[in-house]
């Protein structure tokens, strides 16, 4: 009665609707696939996949005993607060599905390494008239070669892979036919168990549960 308002002073993330069609299908065809026992690695990423539709993509590493799957969230770029969320929950659902020799300090259920790219550029072009066109271009490829989780047309993000700079540089020269790139540089920025690293993405030594994301690219002319 007293009332007046309520408000929340942190923007919601994370929860699912309730599951539809298409989930339905895909944990039903998990569990057919599994027989309802997972033991390889492929087994855990169909599991991880089919238990909500807030997971983009996972992937699963087995090192003798110990069994790692990281799962990439579909808001991942709002933080790390929906992956704690599903965290526990969905290691106690891959384990109860393990094999019973599986123990819970076994099993891990991780986020990737977001890998952040950062790529400043300097084209030369005779098309004075295109420049900010032409910016705009290769800005927009930059954006989406960096980006996770792709909407419509979808393309299943891929764990461990960093592209070369020279793949990077190629992609650039599609986007802007009649420029030159007279200058580049590359970024890459990631934090694990050892800190915080920022070095060149030439000198990037590659792990298995990388995942690249996007920084801050800058494109001048």
């Amino acid at each position: 009665k007293n009332v007046e308002r309520i408000y929340n002073p942190r923007k919601a993330s994370g929860g699912s609707s309730l599951e539809g069609q298409e989930n339905m299908k895909a944990r039903g065809r998990m569990l057919m696939a599994t027989g309802e026992r997972l033991v390889c690695g492929q087994d855990y990423v169909k599991a991880a996949r089919a238990y909500s539709s807030t997971i983009a993509n996972a992937w699963c590493r087995i090192e003798g005993k110990k069994i790692m799957v990281a799962v990439l969230m579909e808001d991942y770029a709002a933080g790390s607060y929906s992956f704690r969320q599903i965290q526990n929950p969905l290691a106690s659902y891959l384990l109860k599905m393990s094999s019973v020799c599986v123990e819970q300090r076994e099993l891990m259920v991780q986020e990737p390494v977001f890998v952040k790219i950062s790529v400043e550029l300097w084209l030369s072009t005779e098309e004075w008239r295109r420049t900010l066109e032409i910016i705009a271009r290769v800005t927009e490829e930059l954006y989406s070669l960096f980006e996770p989780v792709r909407r419509g047309r979808h393309m299943e993000p891929k764990a461990g892979y960093v592209p070369d700079v020279s793949q990077i540089l190629m992609a650039v020269r599609a986007a802007c036919a009649g420029a030159k790139i007279v200058w580049h540089s590359v970024l890459a920025e990631y934090e694990d168990e050892g800190g915080s690293h920022a070095i060149e993405l030439e000198s990037l030594k590659r792990s298995p549960f990388m995942v690249c994301i996007n920084g801050t690219h800058e494109v001048h002319i």
